[in-house]
């Protein structure tokens, strides 16, 4: 019984693998085609997000720049205060958040430009930076009321 089973599935079997490998020449050209066109539209792409990373770029450096006058206004804030244990604290909490916007800074410079990784970056960068550019509003602002 088994070989019977056997005997009958296998040329059925074969004949499945040959009709789905064998290709007609239309088929062969429209998959040529398709690939082609796919190829142009992943290369568009890569032109747009050229241009967006461009004005990503410039917009993260704005903000960078803003952030780097913000904190030497901070510093200078503090200089004047009169305070020497607030003042260290102070500049504890500047020292960071300067680390923080040079290490937002090297984020940008050193990034790749990977188009599979562009909007998880964009994303985590953008939040980063929202995050320092809210703390740098809020420095002086006291929350203990």
């Amino acid at each position: 019984m088994k070989k019977n089973l056997l005997i009958l599935t296998l040329p059925l079997l074969m004949c499945g693998f040959l009709l789905t490998a064998c290709q007609s020449d239309s088929q062969k050209d429209q998959a040529a085609q398709d690939k082609q066109l796919q190829q142009t539209n992943d290369s568009l792409k890569q032109v747009v997000s050229a241009d967006e990373w461009k004005m990503f770029r410039i917009n993260a450096q704005t903000k960078i720049d803003n952030n780097e006058i913000r904190i030497a206004q901070l510093k200078e804030e503090i200089k004047k205060s009169g305070s020497r244990n607030l003042n260290e604290q102070y500049e504890k909490k500047i020292d960071q958040l300067e680390e923080q916007n040079k290490a937002l800074k090297a984020r940008i410079d050193g990034y790749d430009k990977r188009e599979s990784t562009w909007e998880s970056f964009k994303r985590e960068f953008n939040h980063d930076m929202d995050g320092l550019v809210q703390s740098l509003k809020d420095f002086t602002v006291d929350n203990k009321n």
